[in-house]
């Protein structure tokens, strides 16, 4: 099986598709709810599951807000 290489995200790209602001990304990947890789220059570099993990976050921390 051919392996499928995980499209990579920059922090803006990362934030636009999580309609979140960029600091808001950082906060993620600084206290753990993320944890990007970093690319030569320490930039952060966010795959697919980072997305389906912080969505996942999004998700139950609005369901608390709601009670």
């Amino acid at each position: 099986a051919e392996s499928i290489t995980p499209r990579l995200l920059g922090l803006s790209a990362f934030a636009r598709l999580l309609e979140i602001s960029e600091n808001t990304a950082r906060r993620y990947s600084n206290i753990g709810i993320v944890n990007p890789q970093r690319d030569s220059s320490g930039r952060r570099l966010f795959t697919p599951a980072d997305v389906d993990k912080a969505r996942a976050y999004l998700k139950r921390k609005s369901h608390d807000d709601d009670t």
